[in-house]
């Protein structure tokens, strides 16, 4: 039965952040294994650089220093080629066979 009485359990407003960075970078990770996987490591380096820092974004308190510039380096790159890239490679694996044509 409920006493009356409230527990306070702490700041969760670190909490909340560190489950938000968790899930955003668990996102991104995705995203770059995916490019990878549909289109080859050779085609789709940028998503190697943003996997190797992730990573090391993980903890909220101890950022490695590059780690963020390298990540949006690599987002950035990999969204300006999603411009230019044909929407049916999106859809069926084909290691960047566009390319070659």
């Amino acid at each position: 039965l409920y006493s009356g009485n409230i527990i306070d359990v702490g700041d969760t407003d670190g909490i909340e952040e560190s489950l938000s960075w968790t899930f955003a970078i668990v996102s991104l990770m995705a995203i770059s294994f995916r490019e990878i996987w549909y289109f080859g490591a050779a085609y789709k380096s940028e998503c190697g650089i943003t996997l190797l820092t992730l990573p090391l974004m993980l903890d909220l308190n101890s950022r490695v220093p590059f780690t963020i510039p390298a990540c949006a380096l690599g987002m950035s790159v990999l969204a300006a080629g999603k411009v230019f890239e044909p929407c049916r490679e999106d859809l069926i694996r084909s290691n960047s066979e566009f390319m070659a044509k």
